[in-house]
């Protein structure tokens, strides 16, 4: 799903469509930590740092679509949604020796 291809962008869109992350009205909306615990629980996130990069981009896009106030476009929730994700991987991992605190 994460390949550069576009039938493989098309696809990653497709399965993020699934996820309906605007379902419940504000305030009982996914918060953003709660839709990325929701994503990577129905996948297995890619090693490749592209794959990614892809990935969550793609999520921002969806994420964004499903009307999340906050956020004011896709590269907002992107840059925030990439920066739980590496705080938690910094935080989670035993293979990190040196944490970001």
């Amino acid at each position: 799903l994460t390949r550069a291809e576009p039938r493989y962008a098309a696809a990653l869109a497709a399965f993020l469509a699934r996820f309906d992350f605007g379902a419940l009205s504000l305030p009982d909306a996914l918060s953003l930590p709660d839709a990325l615990r929701l994503l990577f629980a129905a996948l297995r996130c890619p090693g490749e740092a592209q794959k990614i990069d892809r990935l969550m981009q793609a999520f921002a896009r969806s994420y964004f679509g499903d009307g999340h106030a906050p956020f004011r476009d896709a590269d907002e929730v992107y840059a925030v949604a990439f920066s739980v994700m590496m705080l938690n991987v910094d935080h989670h991992n035993p293979s990190v020796r040196s944490k970001m605190s």
